[in-house]
């Protein structure tokens, strides 16, 4: 997904939604404060990712969407508290499987959605993904606790897209540091 990474905590007081910096950027994600609020339980703190736009989204159209006021999903691909229960310590298999149980029954193209998961061949996944233009794919150990960072248990591999161009010119920069303004290629 191409988006903000965005921790969904839902509860008495209501539903918050943070960026990974801790911000509580609720007001701006607000369009997905009802559907959380619906979720079967007392509590809940999930991870996940906010995007607009089909497939995995991109960033720019999130950023529209933004401004706009168009449509969010959010992602969900963790589940780190349920009903009062730490679940962080626990392998990645019990949190998806507590994730699962927590979103069944969600419409599958509403604003909140669970994350597919692909187990197995990690570097297919990922040829599979660059393929069809995506951003890359995250890693992560079945049996792993919840990290917040990424670790060696966590890993995101991007797709690697290059390009050689020749430079015909350049216009020097009038910005201290900036050894040029623009190319011409």
């Amino acid at each position: 997904f191409d988006g903000y990474r965005c921790l969904m905590a839902v509860g008495k007081g209501g539903v918050r939604l943070y960026s990974r910096n801790g911000k509580d950027w609720s007001d701006r994600f607000g369009a997905l404060c009802e559907p959380a609020a619906a979720l079967d339980c007392g509590a809940a703190l999930l991870d996940g990712e906010v995007i607009a736009g089909g497939g995995g989204g991109d960033f720019s159209t999130l950023q529209k969407a933004l401004k706009a006021g168009d449509p969010l999903v959010f992602y969900a691909f963790d589940c780190l508290n349920l009903d009062g229960e730490d679940l962080t310590g626990a392998p990645l298999s019990e949190r998806r499987t507590a994730l699962e149980g927590l979103l069944d029954g969600l419409p599958p193209r509403g604003p909140i959605r669970l994350s597919p998961v692909l187990e197995g061949d990690g570097a297919g996944a990922l040829d599979a993904m660059c393929d069809a233009g995506g951003e890359g794919i995250v890693s992560k150990r079945i049996d792993a606790p919840y990290r917040g960072g990424r670790t060696k248990s966590w890993i995101k591999s991007k797709c690697i897209r290059r390009a050689e161009f020749v430079v015909a010119g350049w216009s020097p920069s009038d910005k201290r540091g900036r050894a040029f303004s623009s190319l011409i290629l």
